[in-house]
């Protein structure tokens, strides 16, 4: 993912975070940088494990599902265009059962969908 696209969809996130849950996105990317050394959305697309170790400091697993759907995977699938709950849920399942699988899936879905959309 180029600069100018990875800096698109942390603006599409922040805005999906912040219209949700005013000042949430500022707890979880100075989560993600004081511990990962990374901007949320970079540890995500970059280091998935990291991702789900960083914020598991913050919230327990099944609030941080829900965070994780609903603010940084749902953001992504609009991005792209891609309008399929079944997936995303999968997907956001994949994150914390196997990170690695996780980080190849969404780098195929950004590969194939983001050239037309990003």
């Amino acid at each position: 993912m180029d600069k100018f696209s990875l800096q698109k969809l942390e603006e599409k996130i922040k805005a999906r975070i912040s219209e949700e849950s005013p000042g949430l996105y500022g707890i979880l990317d100075l989560n993600c940088k004081r511990l990962g050394k990374k901007s949320c959305v970079k540890l995500l697309l970059e280091k998935p494990e990291k991702f789900v170790e960083v914020l598991s400091t913050v919230y327990d697993e099944g609030t941080l599902f829900l965070i994780v759907r609903w603010n940084f995977i749902r953001p992504i699938f609009e991005m792209l265009g891609i309008e399929d709950y079944y997936l995303e849920e999968s997907l956001t399942e994949l994150l914390f059962e196997d990170p690695q699988e996780f980080k190849e899936k969404l780098d195929k879905l950004l590969n194939d969908f983001g050239k037309r959309f990003l």
